[in-house]
């Protein structure tokens, strides 16, 4: 559910104001919770170019890994990051809505 709410500005990996309150808590959640391990995956549709999208993907998710760990998860070791493209979809992207869901950051907790 958290993941839904973090959010980029077009074609960037910046992220939005509206993405804060969110990476905030499970920032808390994180510091609060010393033997979670955190794994971030950036996804994008499949439109435009492949190496983009990979691209894209990969500095995205490393933005969330960056914001947590200044907003003081550690050590840094227990957050990975890692850019998946379109390899992983939701679903088969054929209308605007679909490719819209298939846009997205998955954050995955485990214990160590």
């Amino acid at each position: 559910v958290a993941a839904r709410k973090i959010q980029f500005q077009v074609n960037s990996a910046i992220l939005t104001k509206a993405s804060y309150e969110v990476l905030d808590q499970v920032a808390r959640l994180m510091m609060e919770n010393t033997d979670f391990r955190l794994s971030i995956e950036g996804h994008t549709s499949s439109d435009g170019k492949y190496e983009a999208n990979m691209t894209l993907s990969a500095q995205r998710a490393d933005a969330v890994r960056k914001y947590l760990i200044a907003h003081g998860v550690r050590p840094e070791s227990r957050v990975t990051s890692v850019g998946l493209g379109s390899n992983k979809p939701l679903n088969q992207g054929r209308t605007a809505a679909e490719r819209a869901k298939n846009r997205r950051v998955e954050l995955i907790v485990s214990n160590q």
